[in-house]
């Protein structure tokens, strides 16, 4: 019997991602038990400019301006990991991250499907 429908599966796989970028400190939680906003690991991008990772949804790809300089400027799955980048000298998002996990049954991995372009 089927435990986990894959829409259950997917959700659960994006909540491990979470927890284990959380456990890294690349992510941070929401909040911590006392209510304060724990930060995350800055990184140092090529031009010495800073940035955090944080949580994003896949309505920020459209909502927040992304689609409109990205060649694929379809939303991504409602159950794709999202992330933003977080340039923290200004507080301004300056770039989105998305990555989702399928399965296709017969397809040698990794496989595409149409409405997604891998580029390995």
């Amino acid at each position: 019997p089927v435990v986990l429908f894959a829409s259950d599966q997917l959700d659960q796989l994006g909540k491990r991602v979470h927890l284990k970028l959380q456990q890294k400190k690349w992510i941070s939680p929401a909040t911590t038990s006392d209510g304060k906003v724990e930060e995350s690991q800055a990184f140092k991008l090529a031009n010495g400019e800073e940035v955090t990772i944080e949580v994003s949804s896949p309505d920020r790809f459209v909502d927040g301006g992304y689609a409109n300089h990205h060649y694929l400027q379809t939303r991504p799955d409602a159950h794709d990991t999202c992330f933003e980048l977080r340039q923290t000298s200004t507080c301004e998002h300056i770039g989105y991250i998305a990555f989702g996990s399928y399965q296709h049954v017969g397809a040698p991995l990794p496989f595409q499907v149409p409405e997604r372009h891998f580029h390995l």
